[in-house]
């Protein structure tokens, strides 16, 4: 990639945090992107805010000056958020969001499967360390109950004909989750990451796999089936159960996964651009989810050659992703950075990224961290999740189970897998050492 390109690349960047001016260029002048770049790191003593890679000199040293939302706090992109992920809340305003999709203790809480420890306090409305109450066991508070019910002073199923999590199991069958890990003295259901599988309580569509929270046979909401095809984040068993066509072992279940590129028909999506169709239409359900028309374009799934637009006898084959899908000639010639594209098998740098509008392009770099995404194979580290069609790459959780944040502007990083901002490039500086650098022309 020439010096020009890498500029490009960046300005495309929508969740660049920094607006300082800090052009990285070769010594020579010339496009050779390995470089010496002669900044200065967070800490180190500085009379200029141009002479440090964080682009801010305070009190005399170089400093990040570079804030992120908290869990909870409002935002408008993933870049605001220290998670990277930006979604609605029980009210649907935009919040920053804990990416193992429950809320952290001290957030406030409609019931106890809202939270990551499944106990929401019935008196503070916040979620806190604890467990909740299982069924038939008393009660004075549908805020105690695992299933958000309490009935006849005693906590009462949701409705579901599953068990939700935090309630007591003897098998993995039992639960929602498919988990009922072992434990003493009673084994309870757990909470699975992510989206909310079919049957778990929830408090809006988001909040489940399936787009779906509605009340049956009780007042309270629990995660429903759609029809057809299994969607991303839910249980499947083979990988002809899922829209995607990839069922994944996840921990001790599996779940239909992502795979690079646009979304097969049945798959949920926010834009027509998320769709192999660009048809994006919500059913009698009001889910938006991605519908054919026609024959099938590159990128959905297929059972024969003769469904795909592309014709001839190869057009239905399994790709980079490993799924059937409807592909071009192998004969036909890859596509260039810049390029329009609907999978990554069609791309020179078998790399089809989306931008923030979601429309996909052929890429010659992986994604960031907090860049769009259609699938983790896409990012750089960590992996891709957060509301269909609005997909971004995550960092994994830290080691001591919070939400990890990318290395700001200034601090050091790692060039064999670097987890600098978005809008960042890990560089060695000229005093030595490896550090994120914001390049903004």
């Amino acid at each position: 990639m020439t010096r020009a390109a890498l500029v490009a690349a960046l300005l495309s960047c929508l969740s660049c945090r920094s607006d300082f001016e800090l052009v990285v260029g070769a010594p020579d002048g010339g496009d050779d992107l390995a470089v010496i770049v002669d900044c200065a790191p967070n800490g180190e003593l500085c009379s200029a805010s141009a002479a440090c890679c964080s682009g801010h000199c305070i009190g005399g040293r170089c400093a990040t000056a570079v804030s992120c939302g908290a869990e909870g706090e409002t935002c408008a992109r993933p870049a605001d958020c220290c998670s990277f992920l930006c979604g609605e809340n029980a009210t649907g305003a935009l919040v920053c969001r804990n990416p193992d999709g429950c809320l952290s203790s001290g957030q406030p809480c409609a019931n106890a499967g809202a939270c990551c420890s499944l106990f929401c306090d019935p008196t503070a409305h916040a979620c806190a360390p604890g467990a909740c109450t299982s069924n038939g066991a008393a009660c004075t508070s549908a805020f105690e109950c695992c299933g958000a019910n309490c009935a006849n002073s005693k906590c009462a199923t949701p409705g579901a004909t599953c068990r939700v999590a935090g309630e007591i199991c003897g098998n993995a069958n039992e639960c929602c989750s498919g988990t009922c890990p072992p434990a003493t003295p009673k084994s309870h259901c757990a909470l699975l990451s992510g989206c909310r599988v079919e049957g778990e309580t929830c408090s809006r569509g988001q909040d489940c796999c399936t787009g779906r929270c509605q009340a049956t046979g009780t007042s309270v909401s629990s995660c429903q089936k759609l029809g057809t095809c299994t969607v991303v984040g839910e249980l499947c068993a083979a990988d002809g159960d899922c829209c995607s066509g990839a069922c994944v072992t996840d921990g001790a279940v599996k779940r239909c996964a992502l795979v690079p590129g646009c979304r097969t028909a049945g798959e949920r999506c926010a834009v027509a651009a998320n769709c192999c169709s660009g048809a994006c239409t919500a059913g009698g359900d009001g889910v938006l989810r991605c519908q054919t028309m026609g024959c099938r374009k590159a990128g959905e799934r297929c059972m024969k050659s003769s469904e795909c637009c592309a014709g001839g006898d190869t057009a239905c084959r399994a790709g980079i992703s490993a799924a059937l899908r409807c592909l071009d000639a192998p004969d036909t010639s890859c596509r260039p950075n810049g390029s329009a594209c609907a999978v990554p098998d069609q791309c020179c740098s078998h790399r089809c990224l989306p931008d923030a509008t979601g429309v996909l392009g052929c890429h010659g770099e992986c994604a960031p961290v907090g860049s769009p995404c259609t699938a983790s194979s896409d990012c750089c580290v960590g992996f891709c999740g957060g509301h269909p069609g609005r997909t971004v790459c995550l960092r994994p959780a830290s080691a001591d189970g919070g939400v990890s944040t990318c290395a700001g502007p200034g601090e050091a990083c790692d060039p064999a897998g670097s987890l600098c901002c978005a809008g960042t490039l890990c560089q060695t500086v000229a005093a030595g050492g490896t550090f994120c650098v914001t390049a903004i022309q």
